[in-house]
């Protein structure tokens, strides 16, 4: 999600946790590192990515959503598949009464990926926005548990008997 640099002035002062003094040693600090202001906000702590998440949510009003990556159902996150759902920086997390699928997206102002959802999913779905550690974490659970499963093959193989001795000539 990219917010705009007046925005994101606004979210800070309306968050009331950050002075004025201190947006424009922000604004300085962007305009010599080349970062957007929302990076800087978070990387110099002033506000979580969370927060400034939800901050922004209210002012675009799209629900926030806390997605739990481990929470979200198999058959219900590949209702949208792997490579969609990575390419718009979205996840279907839930399915809501009457078939109306809940999205979690990282930037809900996406007009080709909204546009995209609706002729995959259909017209039921309710975007939510969320963190993009968040969605990162929901977008791993497509590959599941790799070692588990790299456990279990390793383990279903055969183990070779070592008291099949070889000697040179059969390897001649």
């Amino acid at each position: 999600m990219r917010i705009p640099d007046s925005l994101v002035e606004k979210l800070l002062a309306k968050g009331g946790s950050v002075t004025k003094e201190q947006i424009a040693a922000l604004r300085e600090q962007e305009i010599s590192n080349k970062k957007p202001l929302q990076d800087l906000a978070i990387t110099s702590k002033l506000i979580s990515e969370e927060d400034l998440t939800k901050l922004y949510a209210e002012e675009i009003e799209v629900p926030y959503v806390e997605l739990n990556a481990k929470e979200i159902k198999n058959d219900v996150l590949k209702q949208l598949p792997e490579r969609i759902a990575r390419q718009y920086n979205t996840v279907v997390f839930d399915v809501a009464d009457k078939d109306t699928k809940l999205v979690a997206m990282e930037d809900p102002d996406d007009i080709q990926a909204l546009n995209f959802l609706h002729k995959q999913l259909g017209n039921k779905i309710k975007v939510h926005i969320t963190t993009s550690s968040l969605l990162q974490a929901a977008l791993d659970q497509y590959r599941g548990n790799i070692s588990s499963e790299l456990t279990k093959v390793i383990a279903d193989e055969e183990v070779p008997d070592e008291s099949d001795e070889v000697d040179e000539s059969d390897l001649a």
